[in-house]
């Protein structure tokens, strides 16, 4: 990893400011962070979050630079909510005249030196309805005396400035394995969907079948009708496979992730199809 970038360096490139691709985020995943207070060293980070990630989005198609494995699932249970049109990560407080007096208000103890010490929150969050939400994350074993004053600080910077900020904790997020390898592997899914080539005739096609004749075929796995429509279309092998995962992706079919819905276990009648009507372009735009 590299040094980490000086206060001024960091502001001259731009980082911390912008939104939707042309957003830059205070850390990078290939920058040293070190341990302030409101991150653990990089060594207690891998070891107990796993490594930093540079991933690329879908609501918004850039990098995103990610700290955490936890952080990588967030982002991923983010970028598949169609209420969400952004997404910025690492996003710092920069007014630090404001933060400063956050800690007299609270006589909570800030750190001094010759750089500028720059508290970050870990999502900052658009919905569609243009309100916007502060979303850190932290274990519960992380949660010092310490760590809950900078918080504290945190909080009410958000709420100075307007938007709800919310503390996560792993108690929060799904404990089951198989959930997160499906938001994984729909996410994944969906990025590589255009590359696919699959048009939206063939896309609407099963779409239309599914919904036409999963009474018909309500005994049937999810495999086995995907199956049958591939032959049924004359489409290639796996082609309706990915139009499901595309489909529970975007919200278009509700189905229980804590299960491997491709098992023999899963049945096409525990789809349920939450679009009223036709399928249009802009449902699975990704």
């Amino acid at each position: 990893m590299g040094a980490p970038k000086k206060y001024k360096t960091k502001i001259k490139d731009g980082q911390g400011v912008g939104e939707g691709i042309d957003y830059k985020p205070w850390y990078e995943a290939t920058e040293y962070v070190p341990k302030t207070g409101i991150y653990t060293s990089p060594g207690e980070r891998n070891k107990k979050l796993g490594n930093n990630t540079r991933k690329k989005g879908i609501t918004i198609p850039r990098i995103h630079h990610l700290l955490s494995s936890y952080e990588i699932f967030l982002f991923t249970v983010f970028d598949l909510n169609p209420n969400i049109i952004d997404i910025r990560e690492q996003f710092p407080l920069l007014k630090l005249d404001e933060v400063s007096d956050i800690f007299k208000y609270f006589n909570i103890k800030q750190i001094q030196s010759d750089e500028p010490h720059v508290l970050t929150t870990d999502f900052l969050i658009r919905l569609k309805d243009k309100s916007e939400l502060a979303v850190t994350f932290k274990p519960t074993e992380f949660l010092s005396k310490r760590q809950m004053q900078l918080f504290q600080v945190e909080k009410e910077y958000w709420q100075r400035n307007g938007v709800e900020w919310k503390l996560c904790t792993e108690k929060e997020l799904p404990q089951s394995k198989t959930y997160l390898k499906n938001i994984n592997e729909l996410h994944n899914n969906l990025k590589t969907f255009k590359d696919k080539s699959i048009s939206f005739y063939i896309v609407n096609a099963i779409y239309s079948f599914v919904n036409e004749c999963s009474n018909d075929l309500r005994n049937h796995s999810l495999l086995e009708v995907a199956q049958i429509i591939d032959e049924d279309l004359s489409i290639d092998t796996g082609t309706s496979v990915t139009v499901f995962k595309v489909l529970i992706a975007k919200g278009i079919f509700q189905l229980d992730l804590n299960q491997n819905f491709f098992s023999e276990n899963v049945k096409i009648s525990q789809i349920k199809i939450l679009k009223n009507g036709a399928l249009s372009k802009s449902d699975i735009a990704a």
